[in-house]
């Protein structure tokens, strides 16, 4: 009986320790969630939101009216790919200061800063 009781609690814990979840259901970003630009002064108006899932959403608001384009996206240290379903990649440096949003695309020293909302 003391063996079936030892098993049994060693099934417990290896049922307990191996579940469906893994390391990346659990990864979040600091960029997640949604920001409007608020620099540089005459940027056309557009947000991003970023979605847990690795899905999103950039809405622009130009000479052209209001736009809204879904895309996947992932970072890699400071560095972050936008992939829309045009085939289209943005890649931008990000950074987060404050309650800031700092994205510069590659090669340029200005960047894009946004606000969440």
């Amino acid at each position: 009986m003391r063996n079936f009781s030892l098993s049994l609690m060693l099934v417990m814990f290896v049922a307990l320790f191996t579940t469906s979840c893994t390391e990346e259901d659990d990864y979040w970003s600091p960029i997640e969630g949604c920001w409007a630009i608020v620099d540089p002064p005459g940027a056309d108006y557009n947000e991003y939101c970023f979605n847990h899932d690795g899905t999103g959403s950039y809405f622009i608001s130009d000479y052209a009216g209001q736009s809204t384009y879904y895309f996947t996206w992932e970072t890699f240290d400071n560095t972050l790919y936008v992939y829309f379903a045009t085939g289209d990649t943005w890649r931008f440096t990000w950074y987060i200061r404050g309650a800031y949003l700092y994205l510069y695309p590659v090669g340029s020293g200005v960047p894009y800063v946004y606000e969440a909302f």
